[in-house]
């Protein structure tokens, strides 16, 4: 049950993320979501590894990208994990 409901969760924020941004996030939307200040702190971040999420280029285009729905789901693992760290078992 917890895992229909943890898929559930994935999927909302995958809808969400899905109806304002499309299926490919730009540096813009990137940073709306992580919460970086520019877009030149987001490139800072990757540069030095601090992202694991797959940004990557195209040709053409300025600025980082990435799936949506990668995000998605790399936001809802951190969640879990934060939650997870939280919690004291009684």
């Amino acid at each position: 049950m917890a895992k229909i409901c943890e898929q559930n969760s994935t999927e909302r924020l995958k809808d969400q993320l899905w109806s304002e941004f499309g299926p490919l996030m730009d540096s813009e939307a990137l940073c709306k979501v992580l919460h970086y200040r520019s877009t030149n702190a987001l490139s800072a971040a990757h540069s030095r590894g601090r992202l694991p999420l797959n940004l990557f280029n195209l040709q053409g285009r300025r600025g980082l990208f990435a799936w949506t729905q990668e995000v998605a789901q790399w936001l809802e693992t951190s969640a879990e994990q934060q939650i997870g760290s939280t919690s004291h078992p009684e």
